[in-house]
């Protein structure tokens, strides 16, 4: 039986299907991971809106989930984002499957939600969800998104697929700059009527740097819309399988761009995992192919068909008390780009105290496809027609220890050092002309550019948890400190050096809950023309509270931004103040 199951799986090999990465935690399949689809809906605030709310799509809490693989630190990325002000989590009792909520609050923000399992046998499942998170207010920003996710189970695996789509709506509201202060390019219009303005610091891939006149520049639309769909199926291996352990996907992303460009992409992915001489021998792949299309072409700044390939054998030894991976990974871009990109795969953990202490690190790197879709989601307001170039980390170390003390508490403290090759950071679109003296010979928009420069990053922080017993007090505490050296850059631009959250839990009573967080961030600069500069700190503080009167229904209030702080994460866009949100949940 197991041989016969081996040659099936790699005549599929052979013919033709793409493996890729596993990844070490994912919420759907995990390598040593036990999942399950019995879930409670883990509710998270949608009423904190800054700048970029996304719609918050329901998760799976599983019941039983056992990790053995490699523990990695906080990602080297800005990774420490704005925590919820309350997260709410009504406790599903059997017959129920879904749950259904809505939140009112000032600004005109509004948030929804809304599961429901279709079809649920011990062998199949079919959810339905939708999420909605908008502000209509003078910072216009709405999400609202739907789809369907299937698994049948099989004997050992899991057949599955799914759909969504999305639309955002925004306002490009920043404020727009001349060398001096904001200006109103509408009100320059007036008095320098049609001047000629050409774009700065272009980095050419298929266009030379175009110019526009003053009353173009001004006549852009403040709105912008973003559509997206997403459809995907696979069949994996299950936690159950003893021998092979596999992964098959096809993802099929769409993303429509009304003033800009259009995404077509196309991802293969897959891994497989194999017993070999008491330990393991695997192998990921993933392959994309990526195709773009715009209204208006002669803007277009990149390739018109991308395609990359990504090969990252590994061997993997585990003991119950250390394991190391040995491997390596290589990119190939067909075509355009880079042609190779190879680097390191190498992990390991050791235990000489596995009920009190760990020590972990690793050597590696990282080839990052730069889709339209993420860069999007990573800035909703750069300029329609940009396409970052793909990000190649050739060399990552870290190193790290987790210490247990005591039971329900951890300390995890980490250093992580990468060399990052043309490293991309966010600036304000920049345009000069020769036909207007200075200060306003020179503009700077609300629309955001990259500039790209080699960078070494260093990143090292902790991160202290505790829970009680009976789970009714939960905290966490993380902080890290970045230093970036960059080559063409003075600053690594909008990337603080200081950021840090904390968030807390308490269950006051059996019906009552109450939640604090706070997030900081500091020492950011900004790019205008040559001068950098500096930024507000972020400071942001918020409470939640939520009853549950009975199994079914649920009420919660978010206050958000208590200090009132406008600060910025992209420069020239203010967050909203102090804001709150009240709504219900129901759940059946």
């Amino acid at each position: 039986m197991i041989i016969s199951r081996k040659n099936i799986l790699f005549a599929l090999f052979l013919s033709g299907i793409v493996f890729s990465n596993l990844p070490a935690q994912d919420s759907t399949f995990v390598r040593d991971v036990i999942v399950e689809r019995e879930f409670q809906p883990v509710i998270k605030n949608a009423g904190k809106l800054n700048i970029s709310p996304q719609p918050v799509e329901p998760e799976a809490k599983l019941l039983s989930a056992h990790y053995t693989d490699f523990y990695l630190p906080l990602s080297i990325n800005n990774n420490i984002h704005p925590l919820s002000a309350t997260e709410f989590s009504p406790m599903n009792s059997q017959g129920q499957n879904g749950f259904a909520r809505l939140g009112l609050g000032n600004f005109y923000n509004t948030s929804a939600d809304f599961f429901y399992s279709l079809l649920k046998r011990p062998d199949m499942q079919l959810d339905v969800f939708f999420n909605h998170l908008g502000t209509f207010g003078d910072k216009l920003h709405s999400t609202s998104k739907a789809g369907l996710a299937f698994d049948k189970y099989l004997n050992n695996m899991d057949l599955f697929a799914g759909m969504d789509g999305q639309l955002e709506r925004l306002k490009y509201y920043g404020n727009n700059f001349n060398l001096n202060s904001p200006v109103d390019l509408n009100a320059l219009t007036h008095i320098y009527g049609n001047a000629t303005f050409t774009e700065q610091k272009l980095i050419s891939i298929s266009r030379p740097p175009l110019s526009y006149s003053l009353q173009q520049l001004a006549e852009n639309s403040n709105m912008e819309t973003f559509k997206r769909f997403h459809a995907y199926g696979g069949i994996r291996s299950l936690p159950t399988a003893q021998d092979i352990k596999f992964l098959a996907k096809l993802d099929y992303q769409l993303f429509k761009n009304q003033y800009g460009i259009n995404e077509n992409l196309i991802h293969l992915s897959g891994g497989v995992t194999m017993p070999y001489k008491e330990n393991n021998l695997g192998l990921d792949i993933e392959l994309y192919q990526i195709k773009y299309t715009s209204k208006a072409a002669d803007s277009f700044n990149f390739w018109d068909y991308y395609s990359v390939f990504m090969l990252n054998p590994f061997y993997a030894i585990e003991h119950p008390e250390w394991k190391v991976r040995l491997g390596m990974k290589a990119a190939f871009s067909m075509k355009q780009g880079r042609p190779f990109s190879p680097s390191a795969d190498i992990e390991a953990e050791w235990k000489p105290f596995p009920q009190w202490l760990s020590l972990y690190g690793g050597l590696s790197g990282n080839y990052t496809i730069n889709s339209i879709n993420k860069t999007f989601e990573e800035n909703c307001f750069i300029f329609p027609d940009l396409r970052i170039k793909d990000t190649y980390t050739p060399f990552q170390g870290y190193a790290g220890i987790k210490i247990k003390p005591v039971n329900n508490f951890m300390i995890d403290v980490f250093a992580d050092y990468r060399y990052i090759d043309q490293q991309y950071f966010f600036v304000n679109k920049e345009y000069a002309s020769n036909q207007i003296n200075a200060p306003d010979s020179v503009l700077y928009t609300n629309r955001f550019n990259v500039v790209y420069s080699d960078a070494s990053h260093f990143k090292s922080g902790g991160r202290v948890a505790f829970n009680d017993e009976k789970n009714r007090f939960n905290a966490e505490f993380q902080a890290a400190y970045n230093w970036w050296k960059t080559k063409n850059t003075a600053f690594a631009w909008l990337q603080p050096k200081w950021e840090a959250d904390m968030k807390a839990s308490l269950g006051l009573t059996s019906n009552i809950n109450a939640s604090v967080s706070l997030f900081y961030k500091a020492d950011r600069y900004a790019l205008l023309g040559n001068e950098a500069v500096k930024m507000d700190n972020i400071l942001d503080l918020n409470l939640g509270a939520s009853y549950v009167f009975n199994k079914s229904v649920s009420a919660y209030l978010h206050l958000n931004n208590l200090l009132n702080n406008h600060y910025q994460y992209f420069y020239g866009y203010d967050v909203q103040g102090f804001n709150f949100m009240i709504g219900a949940v129901l759940s059946f």
